[in-house]
């Protein structure tokens, strides 16, 4: 897969999954420790995020990177519904801030 092709991959699953958890590009970059703008950039296809915050965008839209960067096209998300994915993408989320707490 060429460069800009995975780069536009990954700003169509992006902007699918943060409109899926109907949040806005503020709160995802709120979220992810990123400007707004580092948000609007890799949903353009403009930027690719590191693997760093590939990791970080998997476990918090509940998916895997491979999903992200268009290798398979399970979404956890997509498979699981309502209160469930909540539930657990906040199970998640609690437990990552507690990991990224000791970095």
């Amino acid at each position: 897969m060429e460069k800009e092709s995975l780069e536009r991959q990954i700003g169509q699953r992006l902007r699918k999954l943060r409109q899926l958890k109907d949040i806005s590009q503020g709160v995802a970059a709120k979220v992810l420790g990123v400007h707004r703008h580092t948000i609007a950039a890799y949903e353009n296809g403009a930027h690719a995020p590191d693997g760093t915050m590939l990791v970080k965008m998997a476990i918090y839209f509940g998916v895997t990177t491979d999903y992200i960067v268009g290798l398979e096209d399970n979404n956890l998300l997509d498979i699981m519904h309502g209160n469930d994915a909540t539930k657990n993408t906040c199970f998640i989320n609690h437990y990552v801030k507690d990991i990224w707490r000791f970095h």
